[in-house]
């Protein structure tokens, strides 16, 4: 049971768990208005919608080795429990150079092969930089996956979602030259990175932790694409899985279960819904009607 703020992205995210439970017989649905709402969802994502998801993921040295580590568990969760099972996955991470953890190539048919590399990505295998912040090479690597999995056909027809994960700013100290490493990722030296990740319409979502600070890569997603979290702790990393749900697990396209049940609606129009919460209300319950029954 979890207890959001009520807002268009929960009436969104109570859809899609209504729609991923497993139905019984008869089913009553109650619309009950207060300050928050509770959804379930504990079956994973059964979204039929096609889409391609890259997950980009900080090992600077600002995360530190167990941070990290619980990054790399936040990602294997999100990819079990909020990624369609047909979706192509690619990971990547990053400090002064950039890891191939997962490519779009690799084995998609099932989560275990890129489960099993992210396990061996984590820093009780050795494989921790905790150097510097070398975004925009990160973002570099990760386009030219994209393309290449374009060309190659190891994408479907859907959108194409790359979550960056980072707790700083791009940083090229620790030994990084101009070279190798240009801070300047929504300046003149990011131009080119950028141009192509419009022509490849990738969508990109900002996941930011701790001392984070939005400004330097504030061009790569739209404000309602950036998501934070004062932490590395468990609850807030649960907390910030749960909110990027609603993105990584689009809604499919119409209730395909050929199960039979029941549906009553009850819905409250007290007088602390208000007139414009009713009107909500109904609108919610004429698109579960049309979309999710």
């Amino acid at each position: 049971i979890v207890s959001k703020t009520l807002n268009q992205s929960v009436w969104k995210a109570f859809i899609r768990s209504f729609r991923n439970m497993k139905l019984l017989s008869s089913l009553i649905v109650v619309v009950l208005w207060s300050h928050s709402v509770t959804a379930q969802d504990d079956e994973g994502c059964t979204t039929t919608a096609d889409y391609n998801v890259q997950i980009v993921l900080d090992e600077s040295g600002s995360v530190s080795a167990a941070n990290y580590d619980l990054s790399v568990e936040f990602v294997k969760s999100l990819i079990v429990n909020d990624i369609s099972e047909t979706a192509p996955v690619s990971v990547y991470s990053f400090s002064n150079v950039i890891d191939e953890v997962y490519r779009f190539d690799g084995d998609q048919t099932s989560r275990d092969n890129v489960l099993a590399a992210l396990d061996n990505a984590k820093s009780t295998e050795g494989n921790y930089q905790g150097l510097c912040t070398n975004t925009l090479a990160a973002l570099d690597t990760a386009v030219t996956e994209f393309e290449r999995a374009n060309s190659a056909g190891d994408l479907n027809n859907g959108p194409k979602l790359l979550y960056l994960i980072t707790d700083g700013v791009p940083f090229c100290g620790c030994g990084l030259t101009s070279a190798n490493c240009n801070p300047d990722v929504c300046g003149t030296g990011g131009a080119s990175v950028r141009a192509r990740i419009d022509a490849l319409d990738i969508r990109i979502f900002t996941l930011g932790v701790g001392s984070f600070d939005i400004a330097q890569i504030q061009c790569l997603s739209d404000d309602a694409d950036v998501f934070q979290i004062n932490d590395f702790s468990t609850e807030s990393l649960e907390a910030l899985e749960e909110a990027v749900a609603v993105t990584s697990c689009p809604d499919p396209d119409g209730c395909v279960t050929t199960a039979e049940y029941n549906i009553q609606i009850l819905i409250d129009e007290s007088g602390s819904v208000g007139s414009s919460g009713w009107d909500m209300s109904v609108d919610f319950v004429e698109s579960l009607i049309e979309d999710d029954i």
